[in-house]
């Protein structure tokens, strides 16, 4: 478990293992936990099976049936038909359940979904990245500490990223190991404005003035630095030794609505793409947006700039890098 305020960094640190990690054979699920979604039972495990079917947006339920089928192909039939039910995928006469109690039809698919966990895990290993599970609802806590329960004996590395409030009892088993992230001293974070200002110097006062301003709080360090560097008002102070001051954003937010401004149209499809959610499709964008001419290349910027990162490396799928 990756324990840290917003912004601390506990996402870079999980990208940084999906990354070193990369050129071994592994299986990887990801689950993403939302503040609008906390009323919706199992919904990270929803997302993250439709994304492992694959499922298109122009999908018939006939052809989801078909492709979960496919994904879950050495799964019993009735965990099949519980899992397809949990994804409101009809099955008709396909598969036999049993008339459950909603109390055990719910026990029985948070243990099918457990099941397909286990087999994959015996197939390879495997490497389990549960976000935000700050936001996450009753019945996925639940399922977290079945799944918590069981990787004592299967060759799993399941990273748990949330903030302090977040102290499930599981934490203090054996097999559990939880990383406390703290602000960064002031040395390393004028280091860090440093990187981030590449060959753009900034003068001594104005590195202070960040370090000062941001706490130690990665996130809000790089996205203060880039708004003095992206900002015209700041390249009079750029130089080491100058003596003319800078504006400094007081707030992430004042930070990322100045780099916004600086974006041109780019700024409309973020507004936008925000409206749909943290997580959006350049499909669903298009069929909002007024002109798609230059969609893509609008995107393209937006990724340039950091603040939009494509999903898992397809071109189709994006995620703000702040949830603000």
């Amino acid at each position: 478990m990756i324990c840290g305020e917003a912004g601390v960094g506990k996402s870079r640190l999980a990208a940084s293992i999906l990354e070193d990690t990369s050129q071994q054979e592994r299986a990887t699920l990801r689950y993403f936990c939302s503040p609008y979604r906390q009323g919706s039972p199992l919904h990270p495990c929803i997302q993250q099976l439709e994304h492992a079917a694959g499922f298109a947006r122009d999908d018939t339920q006939e052809a989801k049936l078909a492709k979960l089928e496919a994904t879950l192909a050495a799964a019993p039939e009735q965990d099949v038909a519980l899992i397809a039910e949990l994804l409101n995928i009809p099955t008709g006469s396909r598969f036999a359940v049993p008339a459950f109690s909603p109390q055990t039809k719910r026990q029985r698919t948070m243990l099918a979904l457990i099941g397909e966990l286990e087999r994959l895990a015996q197939q390879m290993p495997t490497l389990m990245v549960f976000e935000d599970a700050q936001w996450s609802d009753e019945t996925s806590r639940e399922l977290l500490a079945l799944a918590v329960s069981r990787l004592a004996r299967l060759p799993v590395l399941l990273l748990v990223l949330a903030r302090p409030e977040f102290r499930p009892d599981w934490i203090t088993r054996a097999h559990v190991s939880c990383i406390s992230l703290a602000p960064l001293t002031p040395e390393v974070s004028a280091a860090l404005v440093h990187v981030v200002a590449k060959h753009r110097p900034l003068s001594p006062r104005v590195v202070a003035d960040i370090v000062a301003r941001t706490d130690g709080i990665p996130l809000f360090l790089e996205e203060v630095t880039q708004a003095i560097v992206e900002s015209r008002d700041g390249r009079g102070a750029m130089g080491p030794g100058s003596g003319q001051d800078t504006a400094l954003p007081l707030s992430l937010q004042a930070s990322l609505l100045s780099r916004l401004d600086r974006l041109g149209r780019a700024r409309e499809i973020a507004e936008i793409a925000a409206a749909i959610g943290r997580d959006f499709s350049s499909d669903l964008l298009a069929l909002v947006v007024e002109r798609t001419d230059d969609l893509q290349a609008l995107l393209d910027r937006l990724v340039g700039s950091g603040l939009v990162l494509r999903r898992d490396g397809r071109k189709s799928e994006y995620t703000f890098k702040h949830a603000l």
